[in-house]
C-alpha cells in the first residue's frame, strides 16, 4: 500500500444540525465499515501506516466538530463548521453507495406492502443520501480551482 496523502488542504463548510447529525452518524458508520485496511497495518511501511491514519483522523475530526454525543449539544446550536478532506469526501461517498445499496436489499425483502419498521429505515437511509449529497455538493463548489 502505498501512503495516503491529502489532495486538498482541509477545508471547513457550514452544516446546519440535521445535516450535523446525519454526519455524525454516519461518520462513526465509515470507521466502523472501512476498517479493513488496518487488518494488515503492521505490514505497511511506516509512511503508508501515517498515510492510513490521515483518513481515519479526518473521520473523528468531523465527529469532534459536530459533537459525539447529541444529546450533550446545546439545544440553541443550529450551525457547525465542519472539516473535510477529499479522503473523507470519498469515504462518506462509499457510506451513501452502501445506504443506497441497503435501500434496494430492504425493498427487495418483501414481496408484498413494506413493514412500517422496514418504511422508517428506508426513510433514515434516504434522508442520509438526501443530506450527504448537499454536503458533497458544497464540497464541490468550495474546492472548485
Amino acid at each position: 500500500m502505498s501512503a495516503l496523502q491529502r489532495i486538498h488542504a482541509r477545508t471547513t463548510l457550514t452544516v446546519d444540525r440535521e445535516t450535523a447529525d446525519v454526519l455524525r452518524l454516519e461518520a462513526k458508520n465509515v470507521a466502523m465499515l472501512e476498517h479493513d485496511p488496518f487488518e494488515d497495518f503492521l505490514d505497511f511501511s511506516p509512511g503508508a501506516q501515517q498515510g492510513l491514519s490521515l483518513r481515519y483522523r479526518d473521520v473523528f475530526d468531523l465527529i469532534d466538530a459536530v459533537g459525539w454525543d447529541p444529546k450533550k449539544l446545546d439545544p440553541a446550536k443550529r450551525r457547525f463548521e465542519i472539516p473535510l478532506t477529499d479522503d473523507l469526501i470519498n469515504l462518506l461517498g462509499l457510506r451513501r453507495e452502501d445506504l443506497d445499496l441497503t435501500i434496494n436489499d430492504r425493498t427487495n425483502e418483501h414481496d408484498g406492502p413494506l413493514p412500517p419498521e422496514t418504511l422508517d429505515e428506508i426513510t433514515t437511509y434516504r434522508l442520509a443520501i438526501n443530506a450527504l449529497d448537499r454536503l458533497f455538493g458544497k464540497y464541490a463548489k468550495a474546492t472548485q480551482s
